[in-house]
């Protein structure tokens, strides 16, 4: 069975975003499960002002079982009610993992997280996947992992992590100065990237 992760993105309400980011992080120490808890730092409108948390699990049926226990635990959804009272909307997404980072330096400790969400044209998501699974082989140092949503049969995720803000720059202008294109464009409809901050993170 197949890794996935469980992300669920707040967008707090004005005034309220140190409060949930603080509560956001507090839900990842309670549980201890290996995951991130990030902001938003560079978006397209519409996609900005969130607070995400990403927790990771080992199979969907160990997401399962944690989910069972939070819908049995009444304080657990107290909790949870009370982050989302500060929220102006919560929204979860279960997402498959296809490949994870791989090739990580010694010593690398991530500041920024980069996902990239690609919509495939219709009947061409498998075609995409392919195709992004090429690029990343092909590409220069850490590997990106590689996710598809339960929510969706066309959308397609890559993220990446990087230790500098110059990085994720850098990593922007290799792309665009490339001379030819990477071949998932034949395949993708929209590729919308987000530019986010780490604040907590656990390891596996």
């Amino acid at each position: 069975m197949p890794a996935c992760i469980l992300n669920t993105r707040r967008r707090p309400i004005a005034g309220q975003e140190e409060a949930v980011l603080k509560r956001a992080i507090g839900h990842m120490e309670a549980h201890g499960r290996p995951g991130f808890v990030t902001t938003s730092l560079a978006t397209l409108a519409g996609n900005g002002g969130y607070v995400t948390n990403t927790i990771q699990f080992e199979s969907f049926d160990a997401l399962a079982e944690v989910h069972d226990g939070i819908l049995s635990n009444e304080s657990a959804q107290n909790r949870l009610a009370e982050t989302a009272s500060l929220c102006q909307s919560v929204e979860t997404n279960i997402l498959e993992r296809i490949k994870s980072v791989e090739d990580i330096p010694d010593g690398f400790v991530p500041k920024y997280m980069v996902r990239v969400i690609f919509t495939a044209k219709l009947g061409m998501t498998r075609q995409l996947i392919e195709a992004l699974l090429e690029t990343r082989e092909s590409n220069p140092g850490m590997k990106p992992a590689i996710f598809r949503p339960i929510s969706s049969a066309q959308r397609v995720r890559g993220t990446r992590v990087f230790a500098h803000l110059d990085d994720v720059r850098a990593e922007l202008a290799r792309i665009q100065d490339r001379e030819t294109p990477g071949k998932w464009v034949e395949f993708a409809q929209t590729a919308i990237r987000m530019v986010d901050r780490i604040h907590y993170r656990k390891r596996p």
